[in-house]
């Protein structure tokens, strides 16, 4: 029983640790530019707090984002990786 317990978490922590180390990059990509280009988004100069205010206010449409990748996309479309 706990050697499964121990399993479980495990690989619970494992699919953890890749999604967080997930790309903004590719993040954007699959949720976002969907609905928006990426020339006309990359181009747009706005910090990483506003960045993170538009997003939140895109789930407002349907998206489906963590906190996390909130944070990794905001940091990408801000200049960052």
């Amino acid at each position: 029983m706990l050697k499964t317990a121990l399993v479980t978490l495990a690989i619970i922590s494992a699919a953890t640790l890749y999604a967080a180390a997930e790309s903004g990059e590719n993040i954007f990509y699959s949720k976002c530019s969907g609905c928006h280009s990426s020339s006309l988004s990359l181009n747009k100069k706005k910090s990483t707090a506003q960045w993170q205010s538009t997003i939140k206010r895109m789930k407002k449409h349907g998206l489906s984002i963590s906190s996390a990748e909130t944070n990794a996309v905001a940091a990408f479309l801000a200049g960052g990786k």
